[in-house]
């Protein structure tokens, strides 16, 4: 791919140490998504804007996620629905480093994503007491009700600036819990995580020039619409459908 050979050749790299400076856990997050094709170009275009992380030496990064959620997929639905101050939650292991997290997500009225999360040590797929207590102060749910509904594994790379930050997600799969992951045809998930909204930044510009649009998109909403193929999916189809036409 000609865009992981440019970042890995052409892009000022930045340590995961320098980059905690602008952790953003109170953000407006904007999503994009577009074909591997266009990524050379964008990151041709980033280039002295932003720099991209790098850790041991790497900078297509690895991830694995394992989301939570009722029986009745009570936060797949809230989503899907179009319900504000809805959650997600997951545990996020960060495969280069050798850490996972107990997430929460928070998506409030005023478009605002609030992340929580505490280290969890890898336990099977119980929840500890101290885990539980972390549930029942960031999240309506308690940790009796949750089940793991989907795992997922994606590589991204993360742009980073000083008051910035882009990662784009690609090679995603999805699966629940067998090992057998369903892979979509080629994209990449762009997201834009910014303290204030903001369309004049260089990436928004980038982006805007590129004629690659907003859209509302959620890896653990396209995860549960691909591996539970009865369930309700009509406003992921869009997305879907999108994907579809750029691999054509």
């Amino acid at each position: 791919m000609h865009f992981i050979r440019y970042i890995n050749e052409e892009l000022e790299s930045v340590s995961l140490e320098e980059m905690d400076a602008v952790r953003l856990m109170d953000r407006v997050d904007t999503k994009f998504i577009c074909s591997l094709s266009e990524l050379a170009t964008l990151f041709e275009m980033t280039e002295g804007f932003y720099r991209v992380l790098a850790i041991n030496g790497k900078r297509v990064l690895k991830y694995m996620t394992k989301y939570f959620d009722t029986d009745s997929f009570a936060m797949y639905f809230a989503h899907q629905n179009g319900k504000l101050n809805r959650h997600k939650i997951r545990e996020r292991i960060y495969i280069e480093t050798g850490t996972t997290f107990l997430e929460v997500k928070f998506k409030n009225n005023k478009n605002r994503t609030i992340k929580s999360r505490i280290p969890r040590v890898m336990d099977g797929d119980s929840l500890n007491e101290s885990e539980k207590e972390f549930l029942a102060e960031y999240s309506p749910f308690k940790a009796e009700e949750l089940r793991l509904t989907l795992w997922n594994q994606f590589n991204r790379i993360t742009l980073v600036s000083d008051q910035e930050r882009i990662t784009i997600d690609f090679d995603l799969g999805f699966s629940k819990g067998d090992d057998q992951y369903m892979s979509l045809p080629p994209f990449a998930i762009l997201e834009v995580k910014q303290n204030v909204s903001s369309p004049d930044t260089p990436i928004m510009k980038i982006l805007n020039e590129l004629d690659i649009t907003p859209i509302g998109v959620s890896k653990y909403c396209m995860g549960v619409a691909s591996v539970y193929p009865n369930i309700k999916a009509n406003r992921i189809k869009p997305v879907f459908m999108k994907i579809e036409l750029m691999n054509q």
